[in-house]
């Protein structure tokens, strides 16, 4: 019993640190995917706010050239210094025919520049020249609300001013008259001979048309935001959430966002939780982005912070002293971190599921152990670890299939989808991180396919498909398929075959060709910059034998004994090259079901020689035979929609992401109209009011199986027009066969492949109307 329990110790130990080293690698991915993206925001958000303070200026620029260019007209010059001399009330200047010369001066440059007023302004801010004759005689709104501009022109500049109160009413964003809309102003000295400002030339100009679109173009996805604002925090462009601000009561029916919102933080999210009195609103805080900013700072800050919606953001901000306003470029913080959110919860999935795999395995090894040493039934004991284990592969298959491979559908198809849309692949960085969730995606699934398919194998679940098969086409196909990635590195992979056709051997072709492809594989992984493989073929008395020989570092004895060992990677694991260390072992066991050899060859330094052979093919066998008659793939297509078109199809899925993933690939097939069912009872009721051209359906349901549909719609003769597909995450033979034995036209595995779902839908749609296939 001591014995016992020092083994038992030094097990518990393993399997903690095991779980350990599981956690440790779960807790630095998630700081390495966390810090690079919010490095890759930051150079995403400092670069829209970069430009747009580049646009800020050039059109800035070219409106005080325009200005420049009038102010300097002779004729203008001279106007305005006889207006200069006229008694400058209301009345004087209204009577004098002055006033009519000046406008017909400008009257060509308003139109052509679409100018909203032209005003001729003396020293004192006084409008001595206007184009209507109610603000002659009035102190411009420049002196009256932005006293620094106006003496900023009076020195001799040229100057833009920011967004101000109206004095009249003019255009609002939504296209109507309104003393509540802003205003804005270009001003420009007008010099006498000697150099000295006699009056100001002015005119008003749209910021709506003008201004804000500048800020506008800084519109990132779906609730980022690019603005301005002043030294007291208010907004002096466009909100995007216009319409948010009105509801929740920030903004009054005749108010804008623009001069009308202030950059406060209300301390909670109001789109959500209402404040009880919105008027103590002046007595918020500045959000922490606009105090930061009107203390002429520049800064980011992208753990999250407050808007003036309450809503969480992140966001960077600079202050532009030439115009005294302060520039931010914001987005919400959950759809900055939404990718990243999806790969963490896959990763925290799979990591979950192994931990809970090793606590399972440690529980059973305890009870068995505790079994051997106190009974010492030897027998008895591996009888109950053969159960034990066979429980447990089928607790393990079941969940790993639909657990794992439901995320994967919507990871997977997304950015599938996301990797064709103009929106992402013009942005570089948005581009590159898709890339990275995809390929993490496709490696994950690699992973769980390996694993699955390595149990499945072991529980004598894995159903093969023999076939008179010839290795020299089957070679000439994954030396193709495999020279794109040993281009890459450099490597070259020859082929040696004798001239003459050999026999083909007796085989699954679906399972020789992932043997193949693994030797190639590694071959190409761990090889030597510009190495080469070369592929040999011959026969032996009654087999065929293949050789994949490559030049790369080769094994020791001691890691050779070690090879077919599933999950020990011989070291590999330390280093870059990806792997799950499942691939020879499950090569070897895949080979010894087909009754051929497989074997290896190795040298330090000089390489290895993987080899496998099987039997030739009987002379009486010519036909394909099935020991499981699961339906072979088929060729894929051309991409073809047209079947699809103005068709009606019914899809019923229960998870939300899968029901927006299929509707968003079927989006572009022309006039197709697609309805949801979430349960079987729903579905049921639908068939039996709507005719649809097509039904998919999942076969796990909350109320029932997706078959049981099938029963209701075949029992009413619905099957006989319409044809109906499995798409599932499931992945048993036997339930694919039984489905297709049943009379289901289809059957499609997730995680689904965007390139070829709506290839294969046409393909199912367009048989099942075949004239050859129905009667």
């Amino acid at each position: 019993m001591l014995e016992y329990k020092r083994q038992q110790l030094k097990t518990n130990l393993a399997y903690v640190i095991v779980g350990l080293l599981i956690l440790t690698l779960v807790l630095v991915t998630r700081s390495q995917l966390r810090n690079h993206t919010e490095a890759t925001l930051d150079t995403t958000l400092s670069t829209i706010l970069n430009r747009t303070l580049s646009g800020l200026e050039s059109w800035r620029n070219k409106q005080t050239e325009i200005l420049n260019t009038i102010s300097n007209k002779p004729n203008l010059v001279d106007l305005a210094k006889k207006i200069h001399k006229l008694d400058h009330d209301k009345q004087s200047l209204i009577a004098s025919p002055l006033i009519s010369d000046l406008r017909n001066e400008m009257a060509p440059w308003v139109v052509n520049r679409g100018f909203l007023g032209l005003y001729l302004i003396n020293k004192d801010g006084v409008n001595i020249g206007s184009l209507n004759n109610k603000t002659l005689g009035e102190v411009n709104p420049v002196k009256t609300h932005q006293p620094e501009r106006w003496n900023m022109a009076l020195s001799g500049k040229t100057i833009v001013t920011r967004p101000m109160p109206t004095d009249i009413s003019v255009l609002g964003p939504d296209g109507r008259l309104s003393m509540n809309a802003p205003t804005m102003f270009v001003l420009s000295p007008i010099l006498d001979e000697k150099g000295e400002v006699i009056a100001v030339l002015s005119v008003r100009i749209n910021p709506e048309t003008e201004f804000t679109p500048i800020f506008q173009r800084g519109a990132n996805g779906r609730s980022g935001e690019t603005y301005a604002f002043d030294a007291q925090a208010t907004m002096l462009t466009s909100s995007r959430f216009e319409s948010q601000l009105h509801k929740i009561g920030l903004l009054t029916t005749q108010q804008y966002s623009t001069l009308g919102i202030k950059i406060l933080d209300p301390g909670r999210n109001l789109l959500v939780q209402k404040v009880q009195d919105i008027s103590q609103q002046n007595n918020w805080p500045m959000t922490k982005m606009a105090k930061s900013a009107t203390h002429n700072s520049k800064g980011s800050n992208f753990a999250g912070y407050r808007d003036y919606r309450g809503v969480i953001v992140i966001g960077v901000w600079s202050w532009n002293e030439s115009f005294g306003l302060g520039i931010t470029t914001e987005i919400d913080h959950s759809e900055a971190y939404e990718i990243l959110e999806e790969s963490l919860s896959a990763i925290y999935i799979f990591s979950g599921m192994a931990l809970v795999l090793l606590a399972m395995m440690n529980f059973r090894h305890t009870h068995i152990t505790r079994l051997e040493y106190e009974r010492g039934d030897k027998y008895r004991i591996a009888s109950y670890k053969a159960k034990e284990a066979s429980h447990a592969k089928s607790l393990f298959l079941s969940s790993m299939s639909h657990e794992l491979r439901t995320p994967l559908n919507a990871i997977i198809g997304f950015s599938g989808i996301l990797k064709e849309d103009e929106t992402i692949t013009s942005q570089p960085i948005l581009k590159e991180q898709i890339e990275y969730v995809s390929q993490a995606g496709d490696h994950l699934l690699r992973l769980v396919n390996g694993v699955l398919d390595m149990a499945k194998l072991d529980a004598g679940e894995l159903r093969f498909q023999f076939e008179p098969v010839h290795l020299q086409d089957l070679i000439k196909s994954c030396a193709g398929m495999m020279s794109p990635q040993a281009k890459n590195v450099s490597i070259k992979i020859n082929i040696d075959m004798p001239n003459n056709l050999l026999p083909p051997v007796w085989a699954d072709i679906t399972r020789t060709k992932q043997v193949l492809l693994n030797f190639l594989s590694n071959a190409i992984k761990y090889n030597v910059p510009n190495g080469s493989i070369q592929i040999k073929i011959a026969q032996v008395d009654n087999n065929i034998i293949v050789r994949v020989i490559d030049t790369g570092v080769g094994l020791s004895d001691e890691q050779l004994s070690m090879l077919w060992q599933p999950f020990n990677r011989l070291g590999a694991e330390n280093s870059n090259i990806e792997g799950s260390g499942i691939g020879l072992a499950y090569a070897k066991n895949i080979i010894a079901k087909m009754h051929g050899e497989i074997g290896v060859t190795s040298e330090v330094g000089e390489g290895s020689c993987f080899w496998f052979s099987l039997p030739i093919a009987p002379a009486s066998k010519e036909e394909k035979t099935s020991t499981s008659g699961t339906i072979t793939h088929k060729e894929e297509l051309t991409p073809d929609t047209s079947s699809l078109e103005n068709k009606h199809i019914l899809y019923v899925e229960a998870i939300e992401q899968n029901q927006k993933l299929v509707a968003t690939i079927l989006d572009h097939v022309p006039g197709l109209t697609l309805t949801f069912a979430a349960d079987v009872k729903t579905a049921c009721k639908v068939l039996s009011e709507e005719f649809f051209d097509m039904v998919i359906l999942d076969v796990n349901l909350p109320d029932g199986s997706g078959m049981d549909i099938y029963t209701f719609s075949r029992e009413r003769f619905i099957t006989l027009r319409t044809p109906f597909v499995i798409l599932t995450a499931g992945t048993s033979e036997e339930t694919q066969q039984e489905c297709l034995a049943q009379g289901i036209n289809g059957y499609i595995f997730k995680p689904i492949n965007v390139e070829l779902f709506t290839n294969e839908l046409d393909k199912i749609f367009t048989e099942f109307h075949s004239p050859n296939d129905r009667i």
